[in-house]
């Protein structure tokens, strides 16, 4: 069986590969095999609140601990019993909060071992990719990131471990609408919706939004195409993956369309003196208005000779090709289930820990959900000078006004 995926829209709907062999371990990678490979390093390990009925709980505003796997895996398993005093999550209990340890990168996990670069091969589904150019991703139940696309590239997901349940939205569909840039983090562009809410109306406004529901399950692998919105909530006690992302031709201008944004959000956030902690994702470093422009004015440079080389090119670019030659994997579409009802399905009755409830909020929850009317207003003005069409239109003038001064 051969797979070649050259045509543009093979690369903008999504696939599943079914039974792939991406690890070339002898031993099958569990929480404890894991926690044997790492030994006692650290980890970043981000814990939400299982429900939030009103709001979004970004990762701004979780608690962020360094533990080991071996500590996830005794409190993961915890019942109520007190945990040793140096397990850095004996501080929060597993039936109110989830954990999530995301973007790991192999390189810097196994920066002292080069035997573990071997252990990762995505050739099987056609990628020259191994250890260096992937991620881990660990979570129990419950555990989610709220639903955003990926500026650059496409990607890859391995399930390893457990499953995942996946909603994934078309760029073209209303979900684009709801788009917001704060909190700001490069690269990725989040939905103002909250899809774990157990608030029914909240899912009202994309009731009818055309879905793709996907379980993905241990040796599936995931193709998402450049833009889609997903949303990924772990179904099981522990679930374990691996991704790689893939860089795109066109990246290099929406690098230069990040850096226009992240300039805008920064002049408008920091003129009215809100703390990065405010605006700002966590991780995402604040950067001076400056240096801002600066790298601005290098990419947009760089933006130029890079057309300019292109135009010099008369031969036509050949277009990516994926392919797939091992003739036990398959390869499929993802199912499409069309105008899914949110309402019905909302993410809550898959909790392990059924505390769904329409009642009051918590008091830590509602101290997160309280804002100024201006940062509300704020918020609204960002989203306006960042929408995709104002970004584009600030682009074009920009390569334009700077084609028009630049020196023969």
């Amino acid at each position: 069986m051969c797979i070649i995926m050259t045509s543009i829209n093979d690369l903008n709907k999504p696939y599943i590969f079914n039974s792939t062999s991406i690890i070339r371990d002898n031993l099958p990678w569990t929480p404890e095999h894991i926690a044997v490979l790492l030994k006692k390093k650290k980890l970043p390990f981000r814990l939400g609140k299982r429900i939030i009925d009103s709001g979004i709980q970004f990762e701004k505003d979780c608690h962020h601990i360094q533990a080991t796997v071996e500590d996830f895996i005794q409190w993961n398993n915890n019942n109520d019993q007190i945990l040793v005093d140096n397990n850095e999550f004996s501080n929060y209990s597993n039936k109110d909060y989830f954990a999530y340890a995301d973007y790991m990168h192999f390189r810097e996990l196994f920066a002292d071992d080069d035997s573990f670069l071997k252990l990762i091969d995505w050739s099987q589904i056609g990628l020259r990719r191994n250890s260096i150019d992937s991620t881990l991703w660990i979570g129990s139940q419950g555990a989610y990131t709220p639903c955003h696309f990926d500026t650059y590239g496409i990607n890859f997901v391995l399930q390893v471990f457990g499953r995942k349940r996946w909603l994934l939205f078309s760029p073209k569909t209303a979900i684009s609408k709801m788009q917001t840039r704060i909190p700001y983090e490069e690269s990725s562009v989040y939905a103002n919706i909250n899809f774990v809410s157990t608030n029914r109306q909240i899912f009202e406004s994309i009731k009818d939004v055309d879905t793709i529901e996907i379980i993905l399950k241990p040796g599936d692998v995931l193709f998402i195409p450049k833009h889609w919105w997903h949303f990924v909530y772990s179904l099981d006690k522990t679930t374990i993956s691996l991704n790689t992302w893939l860089e795109q031709p066109d990246d290099s201008v929406e690098r230069t369309k990040e850096m226009i944004s992240r300039y805008l959000i920064s002049s408008i956030m920091t003129a009215h003196m809100y703390e990065p902690t405010q605006w700002l994702n966590h991780n995402e470093i604040l950067t001076d208005n400056f240096t801002n422009l600066t790298i601005l004015s290098n990419l947009l440079q760089q933006q130029q000779q890079q057309e300019r080389d292109e135009n010099d090119i008369h031969d036509p670019v050949e277009p990516p090709i994926k392919r797939c030659c091992v003739e036990n994997v398959q390869i499929m579409p993802a199912h499409h289930i069309g105008q899914i009802s949110l309402e019905e399905k909302p993410f809550c009755q898959t909790m392990h820990y059924q505390q769904c409830k329409n009642d009051e909020s918590s008091k830590e929850e509602k101290q997160l959900l309280q804002e100024p009317d201006e940062f509300d207003f704020l918020k609204n003005i960002v989203r306006a000078v960042t929408s995709p069409d104002t970004i584009d239109f600030i682009y074009k003038k920009l390569i334009e006004q700077s084609s028009m001064h630049a020196k023969p």
